[in-house]
């Protein structure tokens, strides 16, 4: 049976654009489309890759072309995605106690409900919830090769 884990698009984010810890995360991708690891997501995962993906084209890191080609391979992410409103009680609840925004509630929420590692990127997340949640992994000080 594959592993399963939640992502966040700060991950997937490096998927398309070469940032520190690209290499990293394209091994998750790797192990995704290789049928080793399952993917879970809330619905907001697709708008914040959206969001993603127009900064990087705001700070002229990517021309429109570029940005609707990244859309296009983050579009095909293979997710099993989460309905907001599934996980809508956890999430507000993890928002509160934790001082964090809604949007990165509703990964922890998600990671909660399939009992599965979140994986991300974004340091100031898993500096707030490392510290509650062994399962919150950083993207570069939890190899991936090592935590499989």
């Amino acid at each position: 049976m594959a592993e399963r884990i939640c992502l966040d698009a700060s991950v997937a984010a490096k998927w398309v654009f070469p940032e520190v810890h690209s290499e990293e995360a394209r091994e998750i991708q790797t192990d995704v489309a290789d049928g080793r690891t399952q993917i879970v997501v809330p619905d907001s995962f697709f708008i914040e890759c959206v969001s993603v993906v127009y900064h990087k084209h705001q700070q002229s890191l990517a021309d429109m072309e570029q940005a609707q080609a990244a859309l296009g391979v983050l579009r095909q992410v293979p997710a099993n995605v989460t309905a907001i409103r599934d996980v809508s009680h956890q999430t507000m609840t993890l928002a509160e106690r934790l001082n964090i925004t809604v949007w990165d509630a509703a990964y922890l929420a998600v990671a909660e409900h399939h009992n599965c590692d979140l994986w991300t990127a974004d340091k100031k997340l898993a500096r707030q919830t490392q510290p509650h949640f062994d399962w919150v992994k950083l993207l570069g000080t939890d190899e991936w090769t090592e935590a499989r």
